[in-house]
């Protein structure tokens, strides 16, 4: 089997774990009927879910990762837990009872990292719907970060990085651009390597509003941007060329995800 047939199978995998019951793969479902109901605060949730729980995550310590060959590849996931007021604003949107609604929205992604001189290291992050459930224009995210590790690390010291980290999301009728800015501190402890970090996040996005549907009222604008800091932590576990890291993120906003990503590392 090739590595990219490695890479989906994994991928499908991981999805399919946290997708497979009803209530998450209702997320097919929600395509807008109505969207008259919904005022500014909701269409904010809206936006503001999407952008904050699909952004590209690196899932990488601040450790650079070196030059013998310096390639992280592999399969990500982030599950983000929906929030009161995006659950309300969907409701609204769709027509559907809250209760049908998923309570988690899963984002797996395709993740490759790789190491260059000066301690610099740059990810990808992609996935689509139709690559992973073969259907068309349900979500497509993609995003790239750039890290430079201005105290690499030691026998002693810890690591010390600075992150750059851009995002486009398209899920359902929601379009959202994310930039993110972090400062991440990592300990390389041989079989694992914690890190925390800490940030801030830039997001903007826009409803596309479906031809033949009721739209948005007058006063209630279909754009909005905002700015929220955050925090998080993670933990790989190194196996031979096998890595395996968890990660739980907490944004001011009031959202919680949780993550991991399966890779090869070279």
């Amino acid at each position: 089997m090739s590595n990219g047939s490695v890479l989906r199978v994994l991928l499908i995998s991981l999805g399919l774990s946290v997708c497979v019951s009803r209530p998450a793969w209702a997320i097919e479902q929600q395509l807008p009927v109505d969207l008259s109901g919904l005022n500014n605060d909701l269409t904010t949730a809206l936006i503001r879910t999407v952008a904050l729980g699909a952004d590209h995550r690196a899932y990488m310590p601040a450790t650079p990762m070196g030059l013998a060959i310096g390639l992280d590849a592999g399969v990500d996931l982030t599950a983000v837990a929906v929030p009161k007021e995006f659950a309300s604003a969907l409701a609204l949107a769709t027509g559907k009872a809250e209760s049908a609604l998923p309570s988690v929205i899963p984002v797996p992604k395709l993740s490759l990292h790789k190491g260059f001189p000066g301690g610099f290291d740059l990810g990808f992050s992609y996935a689509t719907s139709k690559m992973l459930l073969g259907q068309e224009d349900l979500f497509n995210v993609f995003g790239f970060d750039l890290k430079w590790a201005f105290i690499d690390g030691g026998n002693v010291k810890p690591a010390v990085a600075a992150r750059f980290a851009y995002s486009k999301s398209k899920l359902w009728f929601m379009s959202t651009n994310t930039f993110s800015i972090d400062a991440v501190a990592s300990k390389n402890l041989y079989v694992i390597d914690p890190y925390v970090g800490a940030g801030l996040k830039i997001w903007s996005g826009d409803l596309a509003i479906p031809v033949g549907i009721p739209g948005l009222p007058l006063t209630v604008s279909g754009s909005h941007s905002s700015v929220n800091p955050h925090i998080f932590a993670g933990l790989p576990f190194k196996m031979m060329l096998l890595r395996l890291t968890v990660e739980i993120d907490y944004n001011l906003a009031g959202m919680t995800s949780y993550g991991g990503k399966i890779s090869f590392n070279f």
